[in-house]
């Protein structure tokens, strides 16, 4: 589906915060021959996008700061900012009516001086290799286990400086540093951390692969939508053949051997959102786990003396990362998006 048009030609109506004219930004030409601007989802046909303060590893910035933002400072993040959709535009005189219904919601990644600075291409340079891998290998899967991605859009903003801009959906707080062992970690919120990854196995062929404490803003979770969303994918791979051979849904007291379970990975975030306990499976009272580990060897007779139970290897769970609310796709998630104004 194409992309709405502004004057006669594709383009996004943004308002930054701070700023008192909206600004209208073109769709980026992209070094990759069957990409353009409609390989993204389509953004809303009418209205504009209104910004958030930006934040940068848990700090915001006003618009003084932010303007000269990547002018005067070095550093490799992208400014960052949640944006809700406002159905149209309003006139210098009128002031926009209340709306009944939850704005859409966009996280906007933002490399500024992308004309004349070594910094600023480069982070431009992250944004396309970003969103043409959500293209190439996740477009099944998302909006169901990566936020959506509505391409890169370009322009000069109201305080003159050239930009590239990711707009992306919202996907929520991090579940690692913000929700994991609060009164909001629900059976429910687990299994939708679950069913994020199986869809990423099952359906897009993804092992994410980066699950150390270092990377604790991957796995996001919307109690809006009441999804989970993954994020960061610079150590992933395509090509994933999942295996999995337990049901993933329940909860276990044990670890039993990775083959036994099928998969690795979504073993590895059964443990790592307490679906599955980090101890042994011999320890299970009622059987049940030594009945899965039989049925495989009964199956797989060859393997028995290869398999290892890993029950006393540690699952990172992201604690002791720093607490700046900000995952590896640079969005700070402190704030929620929908109290833009």
């Amino acid at each position: 589906m194409p992309q709405p048009e502004i004057n006669g030609r594709p383009g996004v109506a943004i308002l930054f915060h701070g700023c008192t004219d909206i600004t209208i930004f073109r769709p980026l030409r992209y070094p990759h021959p069957h990409i353009d601007e409609n390989s993204f989802a389509t953004l809303p046909p009418t209205g504009y996008i209104r910004t958030t303060v930006p934040r940068i590893r848990g700090k915001k910035y006003d618009y003084a700061s932010y303007t000269t933002w990547q002018l005067d400072w070095h550093t490799d993040t992208p400014l960052v900012f949640g944006g809700t959709h406002h159905p149209r535009i309003p006139s210098q005189t009128e002031r926009e009516p209340a709306s009944t219904e939850r704005p859409q919601r966009f996280a906007l990644k933002l490399a500024a001086n992308v004309g004349n600075s070594r910094m600023g291409k480069a982070l431009m340079e992250k944004l396309i290799d970003e969103a043409i891998y959500y293209t190439v290998h996740l477009s099944s899967v998302q909006g169901e286990a990566v936020p959506k991605h509505y391409g890169i859009w370009c322009g000069i903003t109201d305080w003159d400086v050239p930009v590239a801009i990711s707009i992306m959906q919202w996907g929520g707080r991090p579940y690692l540093s913000h929700i994991k062992d609060t009164k909001d970690d629900t059976l429910e919120t687990r299994k939708a951390v679950l069913r994020a990854y199986h869809a990423l196995h099952q359906k897009a062929g993804i092992e994410h692969d980066n699950h150390s404490a270092a990377s604790d803003g991957h796995i996001l979770y919307d109690h809006v939508e009441e999804k989970a969303y993954i994020v960061d994918f610079s150590r992933a791979f395509p090509g994933h053949k999942c295996a999995l051979r337990m049901p993933l849904f329940d909860e276990y007291p044990g670890i039993v051997p990775d083959p036994v379970f099928g998969c690795r990975e979504l073993l590895l975030v059964s443990r790592l959102v307490g679906m599955t306990r980090n101890a042994s499976y011999l320890g299970d009272p009622t059987g049940r786990m030594q009945a899965f580990v039989d049925q495989y060897f009964e199956e797989h007779p060859e393997a028995e003396s290869d398999v290892e139970v890993d029950s006393d290897d540690e699952v990172d769970s992201g604690d002791g990362v720093d607490s700046d609310n900000e995952g590896p796709d640079g969005v700070d998630r402190e704030d929620e998006v929908d109290s833009a104004e």
